[in-house]
């Protein structure tokens, strides 16, 4: 690991664990970034996480994101839980402490999108219609739920209810955008690395 006054880096090649990570966000040069968890999974994503939704929320807290998302895979079970014990939180401190942003990372041609609501009205209720209608098309391939072109017209396209309220994020790297780089960009890079600056 190299020092440097002005930035912490971390090689993700050859140090990969949780505590590592966590430690590394601990520190409090890095806790002067303020930045958001954009994609948190909860035990709801059962491949990806068995970290209950109030401690992933505890957790943005305690390494002071001033914001963060659930964003299990194609299921929003645990979004009002999520929402509820952040609201708690917020309104024992007096202020707002967490920003509980709903959300899900959805399917869509074989690769993976992030979907965050704006706001519980129009942005977290045209989530749940899309996550709802995707259970109509299922994949026979692995059994996730599929959001075609005409779901995301219906709920997120101009003049729909969720039209300006809902945030695509590229995802993992099974997301739209890796997909694209691991095919033709990704294969030459051999080391990847994670710079934080502050």
């Amino acid at each position: 690991m190299e020092n440097s006054k002005n930035a912490t880096q971390f090689d993700l090649q050859t140090d990969l664990s949780a505590e590592s990570i966590i430690q590394l966000i601990k520190n409090d040069e890095v806790k002067k970034i303020h930045f958001g968890a954009l994609h948190c999974h909860s035990e709801e994503s059962l491949r990806d996480s068995g970290l209950p939704v109030k401690k992933l929320i505890d957790v943005a807290i305690e390494m002071g994101c001033p914001s963060v998302a659930l964003t299990d895979h194609g299921v929003m079970m645990g979004v009002m839980e999520f929402m509820s014990y952040a609201k708690s939180i917020n309104e024992k401190a007096g202020k707002k402490v967490i920003n509980a942003i709903p959300g899900v990372e959805a399917y869509k041609d074989g690769k993976h999108i992030v979907l965050l609501g704006m706001d519980y009205e129009h942005g977290y209720k045209a989530i749940i219609k899309a996550v709802t209608e995707s259970y109509k098309h299922i994949n026979s391939s692995n059994g996730h739920p599929h959001m075609t072109d005409e779901i995301f017209q219906t709920y997120f396209g101009p003049g729909s209810k969720g039209h300006g309220y809902v945030i695509a994020l590229s995802g993992c790297m099974s997301g739209v955008l890796c997909k694209i780089l691991n095919s033709t960009i990704l294969p030459s890079v051999t080391l990847l690395r994670l710079h934080i600056v502050y």
